[in-house]
């Protein structure tokens, strides 16, 4: 098993457009993904209900074999999200990362 290196983390983070709404949404995605190990499944399981923001932050997601866990995060994957959350302004049912359209995204547009 190999695991990113700090550069390697930094040119992921680095590489979504700032300034474009898809750029903003991989950037939390990817932060959230390095931060928890979460599956790419679980990843585009998530529903904006699922992020817990302040005092025992985390996130709950469903994984293998319909295990439900909780995950905590750290003050930058809070304050990121916190900033996506805000201009997604999603309902708490809806995808926590959706495409342009308003789905969840596939497995084969987080591939891309």
């Amino acid at each position: 098993m190999t695991f990113l290196t700090a550069p390697e983390i930094d040119a992921l983070l680095a590489a979504p457009d700032p300034s474009r709404w898809e750029g903003r949404r991989d950037r939390a995605l990817i932060l959230l993904a390095v931060q928890t190990g979460l599956r790419v499944s679980e990843i585009i399981g998530l529903s904006c209900r699922d992020v817990t923001l302040g005092t025992g932050a985390n996130v709950r997601c469903e994984g293998k074999g319909r295990k439900h866990r909780a995950v905590p995060l750290t003050s930058p994957v809070q304050d990121l999200l916190r900033d996506w959350l805000t201009e997604r302004a999603g309902h708490p049912h809806e995808p926590l990362f959706p495409s342009r359209a308003g789905r969840r995204l596939s497995r084969d547009a987080i591939a891309v």
